[in-house]
């Protein structure tokens, strides 16, 4: 393996120089955002010799390492006799507080800009300068230094060596990992029908840099089928990272014991689980700074000594396993596990982590990267949530929490801008007549009183930490999401005023996230996009970034359709207008279907509404029933699933809803779950923001009512009918309620292995149906 290090000016200085404390109210979201306005500004007012954003590259030898440093200049000044490299920094404290806690940190990082501006021209000398700028009154301080070349020589390879000491592991661990990948070998006897064609074509697009789209069955083993070539392409160095990303925690966990399972079978690799704030953090609800959490004080001086530990553990980092780690060394879990990530292999995360423009992962995301990969699971899902993560609400009633917290206090910039905010909502209020308004652009005082309140608040918490309360806080976050999404404001966007009885809010809805999602996805090498239902794929590859150009793979259940009972009753509407007349009906098909067998089953209603109507029908049965209810933690999602176990003696039914946690990315294995009724199309809920889509579309010659309505249900009961047969061996019963799936639109979207079905249109066709079936698998 050749000595060769690629590294960004930033990571080589943060992780040798940064030193302190993790402090929110100097560094957040505001803060960063507005740091950013700053340098923009500041760069513009520059005069002509001034070259901003001045991108540099160089190469050095450092014993037998070839190290290429990149990165980018704030501002390259071309003077007579003096070429400068300046180097912004913003903040919200004290200009010399800031330079003096920090100056080593800020001055190593311009010079080593300097330097390889300095070789790259052939000078002798060179300027540097840090300019401070102050975000909350503008105040600037200067810093300029005069340094030789030599001297900046001697200073960057002094840098660059001390790196290597810690790098020498780095890359004696990527030496076995690559030497592990070549002679990895499938960890299982042999592939299932459709995994060694995955595989194939998994390898394919990410050695080539391509985005493929995937529909394969559920039950085939996707996790493994992609992750085992992925691994692969450490062996050739094509491949340094690799991304695998999901929807919901199940997926997480199976993907971490995937890579455990290769990890069994030689697999010489780093593998780290990302676990959102909330899930991880011990001292979640307070602020990230010193004063309220000791596992932010001197974060900067530990991590490093706590990376080092952790990697000579050689374990994957799992939730717990970083909990653990950290604890140790008294440092934040949840900001350790991303600066471990920097030195591991395979990264384990939700989809927001890549896709989300508030929570990215910025030190991979933030530019393209020629060797970074991801594996995308449950694709399907990443249409929806790239709709919420690119939308965004600000609530009047919060802001009347919020400015009712800071009543008495005599911060004058803060009054001044939540009076702004509050006149604007106040007019939205007396022009909204109807529960919703649109408006057709964004009102540029809106977000120019939110970029002052921002301002303002950011002071206010830094100096009144104790008076801040968690109401201010939530309408601060929600006006940096606002603010933020308002700059991808276009014409797949609404601005939407909502008035509900004395509830007012301003809505920014994403219509069509499929753009957006193509920037990010640009950023990688290449990604596979994967699902059991990618289905219809047409509508699914254009809404996921991908056009007529994409390639798409789709593999076959390898499963016998004779395994699968799947019955239609036509004859039971479901539309919302008929509900009530056939809640008893609906019953009586439900008890029907699942008599024949004793047995586990899942019931999936379109709402919880219907759900409990139906559930009345059933308080005197002999069934075991075990109900879903909304916003289950995960432990009490647990305990529901274990109540479908192997070989039952009374028959248990789960009543779940369609779209929810027990509709996909679950494994109940052969008799954990013989059978499934699926009361309904799984349609979402007609609703004025479904509508728009459905108009947005409709304005894009598309069938907009397909787009927003037919085709994420019809998706939905995919999932659903898919938990039934999960391996070679299971056998199960699905039967389908509603009058729609025998029309022709509906028809045309079924599955091919679907083709099968019977049409039952009274309880004993049902009976008979299930007799004939279960005899055959008895004889």
């Amino acid at each position: 393996m050749e000595k060769i290090l690629k590294l960004s000016v930033h990571q080589l200085v943060d992780f040798l120089l940064r030193k302190g404390d993790i402090d929110n109210r100097i560094y957040n979201r505001s803060s960063m955002s507005e740091g950013t306005i700053l340098h923009a500004s500041y760069q513009r007012r520059q005069q002509s010799d001034y070259i901003a954003e001045y991108l540099l590259t160089h190469t050095f030898m450092i014993d037998d390492f070839q190290i290429t440093l990149q990165g980018r200049a704030d501002g390259v000044i071309n003077r007579p006799f003096l070429t400068i490299i300046d180097e912004i920094k913003t903040s919200v404290i004290d200009n010399e507080k800031f330079y003096e806690s920090q100056k080593e940190w800020h001055l190593g990082q311009a010079k080593v800009y300097a330097l390889i501006y300095a070789l790259d021209h052939h000078l002798e000398k060179m300027g540097v300068r840090l300019t401070y700028i102050n975000q909350l009154d503008n105040k600037q301080l200067l810093k300029e230094f005069v340094f030789t070349t030599n001297e900046l020589n001697i200073y960057v390879d002094g840098l660059l060596r001390k790196y290597l000491e810690f790098y020498q592991l780095i890359f004696h661990l990527k030496e076995l990992r690559n030497a592990s990948s070549k002679v990895l070998e499938f960890p299982f006897p042999k592939y299932r029908k459709g995994q060694k064609e995955l595989a194939k074509y998994t390898y394919a697009s990410l050695t080539k840099g391509t985005y493929l789209y995937v529909e394969a069955p559920t039950g085939i083993g996707k996790t493994m089928s992609t992750l085992y070539p992925a691994v692969k392409t450490f062996s050739d160095g094509t491949v340094d990272k690799i991304f695998y990303l999901t929807a919901k925690n199940s997926g997480i966990e199976s993907a971490f014991s995937a890579t455990e399972i290769l990890k069994q079978h030689g697999l010489e690799a780093q593998t780290i689980q990302i676990t959102a704030r909330e899930k991880i953090c011990p001292c979640f609800g307070k602020s990230c700074n010193p004063n309220e959490c000791t596992l932010a004080k001197g974060y900067y001086e530990k991590v490093n000594i706590a990376i080092v530990d952790a990697i000579n553990r050689k374990v994957s980092f799992s939730k717990n396993e970083v909990i653990n780690i950290a604890f140790k060394h008294e440092i934040c879990p949840f900001e350790f596990q991303l600066d471990l990530s920097l030195f591991c292999d395979i990264i384990v995360c939700d989809f927001n982590y890549l896709f989300d423009p508030i929570v990215y992962m910025r030190r991979y995301f933030d530019t393209f990267s020629d060797d970074y990969v991801a594996l995308i699971d449950e694709a399907h899902n990443l249409v929806e949530r790239g709709r919420e993560m690119y939308s965004t609400s600000l609530s009047f009633d919060n802001f009347k929490k919020m400015k009712k917290s800071v009543s008495k206090n005599d911060h004058k910039k803060l009054k001044t801008s939540i009076r702004k905010i509050n006149k604007i909502f106040k007019e939205y209020e007396e022009n909204c007549s109807e529960n919703f308004t649109l408006q057709n652009s964004i009102n540029p005082s809106l977000i120019s009183a939110l970029s002052n309140f921002q301002k303002a608040a950011s002071d206010f918490m830094k100096k009144d930490v104790n008076e801040v309360k968690d109401c201010f806080k939530d309408f601060f976050f929600e006006t940096i999401r606002f603010i933020k999404i308002s700059e991808f404001f276009d014409d797949s966007f609404r601005f939407l005023i909502t008035k509900n009885n004395t509830h007012l809010s301003l809505t920014l809805l994403n219509l069509d996230c499929s753009k957006l999602l193509k920037n990010s996805l640009c950023l990688l090498k290449g990604a596979v996009l994967f699902s059991g239902t990618l289905s219809p794929v047409d509508y699914y590859v254009q809404l996921l970034g991908g056009n007529e150009d994409s390639p798409i793979l789709k593999i076959p259940s390898p499963f016998p359709p004779k395994n699968l009972k799947l019955m239609i009753a036509p004859n039971i509407s479901t539309k919302y207008n008929k509900r009530k007349e056939t809640y008893g009906e609906v019953a009586k098909y439900i008890i029907t279907s699942v008599s024949q067998k004793v047995g586990n089953y899942f019931i999936f209603f379109p709402s919880y509404n219907y759900l409990h109507a139906v559930l009345k029908y059933f308080q005197n049965s002999d069934f075991i029933l075990h109900i879903q209810s909304p916003a289950m933690s995960e432990e009490e999602k647990e305990k529901f699933l274990n109540n479908f176990q192997s070989n039952p003696t009374t028959t248990h039914l789960g009543f779940a809803v369609l779209g929810g946690s027990f509709a996909e990315g679950i494994d109940l294995l052969s008799d954990r779950l013989i059978g499934a009724v699926i009361v309904g199309v799984g349609m979402p809920q007609i609703s004025y923001e479904r509508d728009l889509i459905k108009d947005y579309f409709n304005s894009k010659g598309k069938n907009g009512f397909e787009y927003a309505y037919v085709k994420p249900g019809m998706n939905r009961v995919m999932q659903a009918v898919g938990r039934v047969i999960r391996s070679e061996s299971d056998r199960g019963m699905v039967l389908l309620i509603d009058d729609r799936y025998l029309t022709r639109q509906y028809r045309e979207m079924f599955k091919s292995e679907w083709k099968h079905y019977s049409v039952v249109l009274s309880l004993n066709d049902i009976k008979k149906e299930l007799t004939q079936f279960y005899q055959e698998f008895n004889k």
